[in-house]
């Protein structure tokens, strides 16, 4: 990269004016923080672009103004994107410099492993620790070829324990900088965990994060050097990951990695291993504490291309504690990313399953079954599921002729935690309970003096508790301003939980704010809610809220408009309105949408809050697209390379996506999407995620599996299953005239909690009639029994 002009008086007169800026800083005291807010551990990795947070002349210098890259940080410093993942720091100018603050575990000797490209000879930097003028170590940056071009520039440090500020300090310009990772060379022969602390299990261990401790040690391999050139400066060779990250290649027979991890609970596991073949006849064995005993082996299939990634799964039973994992590769010829480590059911070893059609056989539509009245029962003629419908035009006897729908955001908990009551919405916004009976498969109106029975007083569509059968919550137009309340279906009462006015005052000032998604989550039988709001229609709101249902004193409020967290800066900018809101299962994590706007803008698909490190991660990899949370993990259909690409991810590791369907149908299409509903999570193991398919836009292509279906989805990386229940009849694909808001043909599957049981819209093709509230089709709310 080069900067718009070399400006400045050289070499000598930058320096000179960088010790007069040390001087300064020491005398007035550092006033930068940690970018994330933890200081970055040593020995450990530290990216270029994640310098300190405090602004031009405390956490970094820059002579020219904004980000030249325009990417991950809205400051002056310069990134772009890496061609080895994560970002590079680049139009360096003569006279720059970075700080970080760095957290560095024991005294002794280390090595600075400094990623570089550059395309000329020449270049150079100087790294030091507290600007003490000892501490200044002078690099030279050979030539790379290129920008993107890189390599490892090795240089020796002593450094003394504790918290301290290292600075990256550039001489000249003519170079890109992506990360530094700082070895310990005095605990070479020595086991240590990379960035000191074991790897957490459950949870995902990348294969390029294996212990320090150097050859024989840490890691056996039969080749010198890391012929990859990425990320760390051993003999292991890593490269970039077309998934984001890096992977350990150039595999050999009898070479192995070792992992210092922590497993929370003894019990069963699977271990979820990503891998990527050219060839079949690939093996590994995973073990533990190098125990006979605890060797399993792993049988590696033909991916067909080094890059062409597959999870191949095996169940694991661990013991409690710290103790050592260890790949040990049995032939070459694959390349391995990650190992996800999960819990299973303790009894099969397996999460639930279901009995349904999973072949890929095309089955196109049968003749369109005729219907009874609402509590009629019938089965779908392709794949023989139990289907009841649930609405008619006379649901509500004084509003006849209007529709009836599943929530419009799937992901919405529709169910309560017992699967006996779930509610649907009419076209007017009215929401209706309804009491299911398993056992007899019937769905009834709760008694109320409403239009027919029971109509819940909220404005919006409302979510059930997560840990109380009997309470939901949602936003009320019952006060001069926003609220959120809960009702008790028990007791038949209401009570405001929130208002947004104690949270924001006047917000309200200018009209009705719109607030909205307000969703649950639940850890250790606390629960935790949260919503957004602040504008007065969609797609204006900034704020973001999160607090314990019995503690909303204690909340956490966002402003995404402004990057700030109780009023303090956020973890990283920002700078968007937010779309839509969801947090996962746990009460955990928040992912913030911004608008398309925003997205045009630059900003990525998706923000996750951790609400516990109050950092914000951009998502970025395979993001965007419909989906749902489950417990610390997320999937999302972003239609990258197919209308069926279903990404399974951690939320604490956004950056990495699995792939659950593969191979795609045949011929790739992208005139379809999907809508997800993931009720039925669990802690500890990857349940299946409920899943309908629909065609848009008069998409004529050929009928592929699974094309207009409600379907469940195997999220555990065991097998890759989809689960075929029904045609869900709901016609999305010819919008004409009479169409005006064609989004509710969409039909948005809502699973219940006990993952047996799924509603969903549709409007059968549209022969319902017309509704008499808009220019639409009518739709109705039908049942499936997944089984």
């Amino acid at each position: 990269m080069t900067k718009r002009a070399l400006r400045g008086c050289g070499v000598t007169c930058v320096c000179g004016m960088l010790l007069l800026l040390a001087a300064r800083s020491r005398a007035a005291g550092y006033a930068g923080t940690p970018y994330g807010g933890t200081p970055a551990a040593v020995p450990g990795t530290i990216q270029a672009a994640n310098f300190d947070d405090g602004g031009e002349g405390v956490a970094y210098h820059d002579t020219t103004p904004g980000n030249v890259g325009g990417a991950y940080r809205d400051t002056d410093v310069d990134i772009a994107p890496s061609s080895e993942g994560d970002y590079t720091v680049g139009w360096i100018v003569a006279g720059e410099w970075l700080n970080f603050t760095v957290n560095v575990v024991s005294s002794g000797n280390y090595t600075a492993e400094i990623r570089v490209a550059a395309p000329e000879n020449g270049s150079s930097l100087h790294i030091g620790f507290n600007r003490s003028p000892g501490s200044w170590t002078s690099v030279s940056i050979p030539a790379t070829g290129d920008w993107q071009s890189w390599t490892t520039v090795n240089v020796p440090l002593t450094l003394t324990a504790g918290i301290q500020q290292m600075t990256l300090r550039f001489d000249t310009g003519g170079h890109n900088i992506s990360f530094v990772t700082v070895a310990d060379v005095s605990t070479t022969g020595t086991l240590t965990p990379f960035n000191g602390t074991p790897a957490a299990v459950p949870g995902t261990i990348q294969a390029a994060e294996f212990d320090n401790g150097g050859e024989g040690v840490a890691y056996h391999d039969t080749t010198p050097g890391n012929l990859g050139g990425a990320y760390r400066q051993t003999d292991v060779d890593i490269a970039a990951s077309t998934e984001g990250g890096y992977t350990v290649g150039w595999i050999d027979p009898g070479e192995w990695l070792n992992f210092t991890v922590d497993v929370a609970l003894s019990g069963s596991y699977t271990a979820q291993i990503r891998v990527a073949s050219p060839d079949d006849n690939g093996s590994l064995h995973i073990g533990f504490n190098n125990s006979p005993g605890s060797w399993t082996p792993v049988s590696i299939p033909s991916t067909g291309d080094w890059q062409s990634w597959m999870t191949v799964s095996v169940p694991l039973t661990l013991t409690a504690g710290v103790q050592q994992m260890t790949l040990r590769f049995d032939t070459g010829w694959y390349n391995v990313s990650y190992v996800n480590v999960v819990q299973s059911d303790s009894s099969t070893g397996d999460p639930p399953t279901y009995t349904a059609i999973s072949d890929r056989t095309v089955r196109p539509k049968p003749a369109l079954p005729s219907l009874g009245a609402a509590g009629y029962k019938f089965a779908d003629p392709a794949f023989g599921s139990p289907l009841l419908r649930v609405t008619d035009a006379n649901t509500m006897p004084e509003s006849v002729g209007v529709s009836y729908r599943s929530p419009s955001a799937a992901a919405t908990r529709a169910w309560n935690t017992t699967s006996t009551l779930f509610y649907v919405t009419a076209t007017d916004g009215t929401i209706i309970p309804y009491a299911f009976d398993a056992s007899t498969m019937k769905a009834s109106r709760l008694a109320g003096p409403q239009d027919g029975g029971l109509i819940l007083e909220f404005d919006a569509e409302p979510e059930f508790s997560a840990i109380s059968p009997d309470v939901a919550y949602g936003r009320s137009g019952e006060y001069d301003h926003a609220a959120v309340t809960q009702y008790n279906f028990a007791t038949n009462t209401y009570s405001i939980l929130a208002d947004v006015q104690s949270l924001v005052p006047n917000v309200d000032a200018n009209g009705r704010t719109y607030l909205r998604d307000v969703e649950t989550g639940v850890s250790a039988g606390t629960e935790y809610l949260s919503f957004i709001f602040g504008g007065t229609s969609q797609d204006l709101d900034h704020y973001a809220v999160w607090f314990p249902v019995n503690n909303p004193s204690s909340r956490k409020l966002v402003d995404t408009l402004a990057s700030t967290i109780n009023g303090a800066p956020t973890s990283i900018p920002l700078g968007f309105h937010a779309h839509a809101a969801a947090i996962d299962q746990s009460g955990r994590y928040v992912v913030i949408g911004p608008t398309m706007g925003d997205l045009a803008a630059g900003k990525a698909p998706n923000y996750v809050w951790d609400t516990q490190t109050d950092t914000f991660t951009p998502m970025t990899v395979h993001a965007g697209g419909h989906g749902a949370l489950g417990f610390g993990v997320s999937v999302n259909n972003p239609d990258d390379s197919d209308s069926t690409d279903f990404m399974l991810r951690s939320l604490s590791a956004a950056g990495t996506a699995q792939l659950l369907v593969q191979p795609f149908p045949s011929p790739p299409d992208f005139s379809a999407s999907s809508h997800s509903s993931w009720n039925n999570a669990q802690p500890g193991q990857l349940v299946p995620i409920l899943a309908a398919m629909y065609r848009y836009g008069g998409d004529t292509s050929p009928w592929r599996e699974w094309d207009e279906e409600v379907i469940a989805i195997r999220t555990d990386g065991l097998v890759e299953t989809v689960w075929r229940f029904a045609h869900h009849r709901s016609n999305y694909n010819n919008i004409g005239p009479s169409d005006t808001d064609p989004f509710w043909y969409t039909p948005r599957p809502n699973i219940s909690t006990d993952g047996r049981w799924a509603i969903f819209t549709s409007n059968w093709e549209k022969t319902l009639g017309n509704d008499t509230l808009e220019l639409n089709k009518r739709q109705d709310v039908f049942l499936v029994k997944l089984q």
